[in-house]
């Protein structure tokens, strides 16, 4: 049952394995070396790939080349702040707003944005990690146009957004404009595919499904007002230039394809649950499952807080047990530091140093979730009879 290095990898919420799609084309060596942008006849062949991909792609997300254009990047960071940085270029007098809780790159940009006097509006949310209702009766009050970020599904918590909210958002709000996080949504809950065609923008990065690091793409609607940031030779219709990636690219339609194929939300989601019980269960009183009250949970995301055992204790027991998972926090010179997700969820100072998260693999089955259950909960065991 061990998948990677005779190891258990846990840790699909930060990259995925390549798809076996994608390994097996790596594998044949015959790349298009060619730049797509070239009239000669091997630039020709990498320009026919990439509009292959785009054709996949816009059927696999459900959208219109009539409704929204398709641009490639190097992954969601970039993606995500192209979008903030060409909206607020165009428009340095409207408000952005962002939830507590969202990655930290969109944090970020968050503050850079206020100390240049963008107005920002930071969400909160509710212990469970749910959007809180005042917060969305703060952005009915601003009185400008409005840029939102919307994160479908957390990244750390695995807590889900459903596009529904953003859409009676889009609807009430006007003047708004919505840019979805969509990073974490492919093979991780059940309407992934679904991206409906009102909102303005949605990111992905491709390596979080299988496809080659350093490739990720966004939809874009037509009439969305950005101006682009990295600027060049026109590429992408100027809205990324540079030579395009069509390794990269090529690799996100066979894992994309591969991933979609593949995928069944409710087996995935009842072997969660199953994980879930025999894990808690195990767990007892020593800690808690993060965002366990929460309206919408996504079926491959597991974090747990254990009190009093911070996570640098508890991860260095998982890897010596040969199991790969990720911490809630992030550690820098080797400290600890607490969550930022977490302590806006409420949780105190230690127990935001204290998380651990278990994020499966979409193809899963029941075999394999009782194998997993078994190997965390007998390293769980451990810190619960503490």
């Amino acid at each position: 049952m061990r998948s990677i290095n005779n190891r258990y990898y846990f840790d699909y919420n930060a990259t995925s394995p390549l798809a076996e799609s994608v390994k097996s084309w790596l594998s044949k060596g015959d790349f298009p070396f060619a730049n797509p942008a070239s009239i000669h006849q091997s630039g020709k062949s990498s320009r026919r790939l990439m509009n292959q991909v785009r054709e996949s792609l816009y059927s696999i997300f459900s959208l219109s080349e009539s409704t929204h254009k398709l641009y490639f990047h190097s992954g969601a960071t970039e993606g995500i702040g192209n979008i903030i940085r060409g909206f607020f270029e165009l428009h340095p007098q409207a408000c952005f707003a962002y939830a507590s809780t969202d990655h930290s790159c969109v944090y970020q940009h968050a503050q850079r944005l206020s100390k240049h006097g963008v107005e920002v509006v930071e969400l909160q949310v509710n212990a469970h990690g749910d959007l809180d209702t005042d917060a969305l009766n703060r952005l009915k009050k601003v009185n400008k146009k409005i840029l939102l970020n919307w994160t479908w599904v957390n990244n750390e918590t695995g807590i889900v957004w459903p596009l529904d909210k953003a859409l009676e958002l889009k609807s009430s709000i006007p003047d708004l404009s919505i840019h979805v996080d969509a990073v974490q949504a492919p093979g991780k809950i059940e309407d992934w595919q679904n991206l409906n065609s009102t909102l303005d923008a949605y990111t992905f990065s491709n390596h979080k499904y299988g496809a080659l690091k350093g490739v990720g793409h966004t939809f874009v609607r037509a009439d969305f007002d950005f101006c682009p940031i990295i600027l060049g030779g026109g590429q992408q219709e100027s809205m990324r230039s540079g030579t395009e990636n069509t390794y990269g690219s090529y690799s996100s339609m066979l894992a994309i394809e591969e991933l979609a194929k593949n995928y069944n939300y409710k087996q995935s989601l009842e072997c969660l649950k199953y994980i879930e019980k025999e894990v808690l269960s195990t767990l007892g009183e020593a800690g808690e499952l993060v965002g366990s009250g929460s309206n919408y949970r996504n079926a491959n995301t597991l974090y747990i807080v254990f009190y009093d055992v911070k996570s640098d204790i508890t991860s260095v027991a998982f890897d010596l047990a040969g199991i790969e998972v990720s911490t809630g926090s992030a550690c820098s010179s080797g400290a600890i530091l607490p969550s930022r997700v977490l302590l806006k969820m409420g949780y105190n100072e230690l127990q935001s140093k204290s998380a651990i998260r278990f994020s499966f693999t979409p193809i899963i089955s029941m075999d394999q979730a009782k194998d997993y259950a078994s190997i965390i909960s007998s390293v769980v065991k451990r810190f619960s009879q503490k």
